[in-house]
């Protein structure tokens, strides 16, 4: 009789185990210890995006122009006008707080023809000799595009 019981017993366990679709605990340590057979994937949490308020003092390029009321593509011999260095990032022009500590390097292709007088963001551009020259403006690493001028 003891061994039908067990028996029965047993058969009753496998019973249940396939009616909880294969999960399944272990009862009675004492602290209840839980195993469990088929366990899901858990979901990754995702991770929350960060966005970074962009450098409004980053210069991604560099415009170099006649300054101002100036419209005119050349200048006259012995002709001496301002010019303008125009720090830009995606936001538009760098706002003249961000420049108080910066450098601008003026080169110019043909000095015996064009001669930048001063420094700084809006210096000075004098015509010496008839032809044409070509000036950049370096800011930070980032050189502007060739600016050409015809000297008359």
């Amino acid at each position: 009789m003891k061994r039908h019981l067990i028996i029965v017993s047993v058969l009753g366990l496998l019973a249940s185990l396939v009616a909880c679709d294969g999960q399944f605990a272990f009862f009675g340590s004492p602290t209840q210890t839980q195993v469990q057979g088929a366990v899901p994937s858990p979901t990754p949490t995702p991770t929350p995006t960060v966005f970074a308020t962009p450098d409004p003092c980053r210069i991604e390029s560099v415009k170099v122009d006649f300054y101002a009321e100036i419209q005119t593509p050349f200048l006259n011999l012995g002709q001496t006008v301002q010019i303008d260095a125009t720090p830009f990032n995606s936001s538009g022009p760098v706002t003249d707080g961000c420049q108080a500590s910066r450098s601008v390097f003026w080169s110019v292709s043909t000095p015996t023809t064009c001669q930048v007088i001063g420094s700084g963001f809006v210096p000075f551009l004098r015509g010496l000799k008839v032809g044409s020259c070509s000036l950049t403006a370096t800011v930070e690493n980032v050189v502007s595009a060739p600016f050409s001028v015809e000297v008359r």
